[in-house]
């Protein structure tokens, strides 16, 4: 029966200020800006962290993440709520509008979890300076990361499941400006108290319990901070951590003015509060971070006198000359004789098996590291071999360059046969 209710609903009707067409093109326009500002500037601060190796540090990478939570939330309902603020009615199908709740919630979910993280890192930084590289590593940060989207998405999963498996008996009209949750619990026609205690657990304790974490972590950060006797270091301290905490009062006050505020009268204005919570904050946090970040506005200049891009290029040419030098090097290793055939392969004319004289090697052409490694692998081999129990010296070697071994026979006048010729 539920099966069928759902099946019933191909698309819904989303009113918005339908009452209020002249409205909605003023909303469009001031949407439109306020979405192209939040792209170019989470994305600048996503491309300031991948280019400049200075914005390396776990700060920056939790707030790659926080930008690209922003651009996704956004994006999974302002690009349909602009196209349909042109529309005379706004509409969407079923499977968009349960996509668009879900990543919504799940979203929503992982920026609260995330400022937490973030919290976490500058009590760290600032209260165990000596133990951040341990704590903070780079495993580690991706490990809360993951947690953190993990997290979110399986919060989203549960709560969507249960809202769409209610019977809706037919009822498609939203109204609201795209698929939110409580505004699709209203459609619901059955029981839905279940999901109303599910919806309250699960905001206790991934919205108020993260907002307790973060500000017993600043009570620290603050003392910690009281305590450093210079100035310049308190006020450094101060500015790293304002921002994050601008973006954590902007954050969690509109999501408390949005659901803990008395219910208004007029329904409309509910709708506006959600509009700013969910497209107008996000584009707030590249403002924030870039004015409040002496390192970001740094990274941001060098950008745009393309100096950034140049050092970039620069060093991956070098990574890449690097890597084919060492190719060359890992083609040109010379060949190692075996031990037991080593006085022959370098004397095959020798009735002694002596070890070689300096004459006889090739050393113009090898590496100089290389060279050294491969003479002493040469003298190793020779203090084992039956060349010392024939009365000669073990072979030394060269101090110079020298590198490729050369198998080739000993030219004629370094020959046994030359020698006893001479003598004749």
């Amino acid at each position: 029966m539920e099966g069928a209710n759902q099946m019933a609903v191909t698309e819904y009707v989303l009113l918005g200020l339908h009452e209020h067409h002249n409205l909605e093109v003023v909303l469009f326009a001031l949407c439109l800006g306020v979405y192209s500002m939040n792209v170019l500037g989470n994305s600048l601060l996503i491309g300031l962290n991948v280019l400049d190796p200075c914005l390396r540090s776990p700060m920056y990478f939790f707030l790659s993440n926080l930008s690209l939570i922003d651009i996704c939330g956004t994006s999974s309902f302002v690009s349909l709520m602009l196209v349909n603020f042109l529309e005379t009615q706004m509409t969407i199908s079923f499977p968009g509008c349960a996509l668009q709740m879900y990543l919504t919630l799940a979203l929503g979910s992982t920026e609260c979890l995330l400022l937490v993280v973030m919290a976490y890192d500058h009590y760290v930084a600032i209260c165990r300076p000596l133990r951040y590289p341990e704590l903070m590593s780079r495993q580690t940060c991706a490990r809360m990361a993951a947690l953190s989207w993990g997290t979110g998405f399986v919060n989203s999963l549960l709560h969507s499941t249960l809202t769409w498996s209610l019977p809706s008996c037919g009822h498609n009209v939203i109204n609201h400006f795209f698929c939110e949750i409580l505004a699709v619990l209203k459609l619901a026609c059955g029981d839905v108290s279940f999901n109303v205690l599910l919806t309250m657990v699960a905001t206790a304790v991934l919205t108020l319990a993260p907002l307790l974490l973060i500000c017993l972590s600043y009570v620290f950060v603050l003392a910690a901070i009281l305590r450093v006797p210079s100035a310049a270091r308190r006020r450094k301290a101060f500015s790293t951590c304002s921002a994050h905490l601008t973006v954590v009062v902007v954050f969690y006050g509109t999501l408390s003015f949005m659901y803990f505020k008395p219910k208004a009268k007029d329904p409309n204005l509910d709708k506006i509060i959600a509009l700013f919570y969910g497209a107008v904050t996000p584009s707030l946090n590249p403002i924030i971070y870039s004015l409040r970040n002496a390192e970001v506005k740094a990274a941001a200049k060098a950008l745009l006198r393309g100096d950034l891009l140049s050092r970039k290029m620069a060093h991956f040419s070098n990574a890449l000359r690097q890597d084919r030098l060492g190719s060359m090097d890992e083609q040109q290793t010379p060949p190692v004789c075996p031990t037991s055939s080593l006085a022959t392969c370098l004397h095959p004319n020798s009735t002694h098996k002596r070890p070689p004289g300096p004459g006889t090697l090739n050393y113009s052409q090898l590496p100089g590291k290389k060279a050294v490694q491969n003479q002493q692998v040469l003298h190793r081999r020779h203090k084992d071999s039956t060349c010392i129990n024939s009365g000669y010296q073990p072979w030394q070697p060269q101090p110079q360059p020298q590198p490729r071994l050369s198998c080739n026979p000993l030219p004629a006048q370094h020959s046994p046969d030359a020698a006893a010729g001479r003598e004749a």
